[in-house]
């Protein structure tokens, strides 16, 4: 990331894929011990994913520092929109560094030859915005290839007139999708890694409302009422449906998807409204027994107390 001045904000380090034990001889268990693996990479707000392999180093000249061969690369912005474009064409995908992955998760990993040369990983990806991605690495004769799968995103911006109706438009901030305020904090949940789930801030979806939408004005010429057809848009203003705060249980399976391609309501699996006011979480973790989870919140005039101790099942 050294090009665009962007940092790391998450490191997956692979499991390694060396060559299995020959029973011929002790060279091939030689090379397995020296054997390092793959670490990927992702850019804090570059949404690139880099993928660098720590068995070839290069070492400049008069330096003690050895700097690992990059692999492969991707830009995670850019396969996001094309599988956006399969649920819906029209929707705009936000920006760059709302994409960029906070957190990635190995979800499963298989080797497809002995010889470690060809394998297969899946891995889960929490971006800033609160999307989930599962992206699957698959290498074949030693070249990489990456590809995702929406398995959850924000909800749509709802836009409104000054009367508070709603509007069915099809353009402008209707085709946008809800934001954060800040990168959305999420946690693993560490006794139910066999159900590939993970918790995650609930994105509130925000309404948009527009005064130049309404419909009906009283012309002074002829006092009568007459539809406005001009489509400049006012100042409008961006406000949250609620007021409350919430986390949100999500699947990382990738097969809940309806027939036309759209997402299907079950990658949700549970919704837990949080006790507190003011500023959204900034933090989350849940504790290894699954039974409680601690919620820190950004410092606000209005809260109280900086920790919440959630409780997740009863004991």
């Amino acid at each position: 990331f050294r090009s665009s001045g962007d940092g790391v904000s998450d490191m997956l380090i692979l499991p390694v894929m060396s060559p299995l034990p020959s029973s011929r001889g002790s060279t091939t268990t030689s090379a397995t011990a020296t054997t390092k693996p793959l670490v990927l990479l992702s850019g804090g707000s570059s949404s690139t994913l880099v993928l660098l392999d720590t068995n070839k180093c290069t070492r400049k000249a008069f330096s003690t520092s050895i700097t690992p061969t990059v692999a492969a690369s991707w830009n995670l912005h850019q396969l996001a929109s094309r599988e956006l474009a399969k649920i819906d064409a029209k929707a705009r995908l936000p920006d760059r560094r709302w994409i960029s992955a906070s957190k990635m998760r190995l979800i499963d990993y298989l080797r497809l030859t002995e010889e470690g040369g060809s394998w297969w990983c899946k891995i889960g990806l929490i971006t800033n915005a609160g999307w989930v991605f599962v992206a699957e690495l698959v290498c074949n004769n030693n070249t990489p290839r990456l590809s995702i799968r929406i398995v959850h995103h924000t909800p749509r911006i709802q836009c409104f007139n000054s009367l508070k109706e709603r509007l069915t438009i099809l353009g402008g901030m209707a085709l946008q999708f809800s934001l954060p305020n800040a990168p959305v904090p999420s946690s693993d949940c560490s006794r139910m890694t066999s159900n590939n789930i993970i918790w995650l801030v609930d994105v509130k979806g925000k309404k948009y409302t527009m005064p130049s939408k309404d419909k009906y004005v009283l012309c002074e010429d002829s006092n009568s009422l007459e539809v406005l057809q001009d489509e400049v848009v006012s100042s409008g203003t961006i406000t949250e449906s609620s007021s409350e705060h919430g986390i949100i249980l999500v699947s990382l399976d990738t097969g809940n998807h309806c027939t036309d391609g759209s997402l299907a309501s079950s990658n949700i699996v549970a919704r837990l409204p949080l006790p507190m006011t003011g500023r959204a979480p900034s933090a989350l973790e849940v504790h290894p027994s699954g039974e409680w989870m601690v919620v820190g919140c950004g410092k606000d005039s209005s809260s109280t107390s900086l920790l919440k101790l959630i409780r997740l099942r009863k004991t």
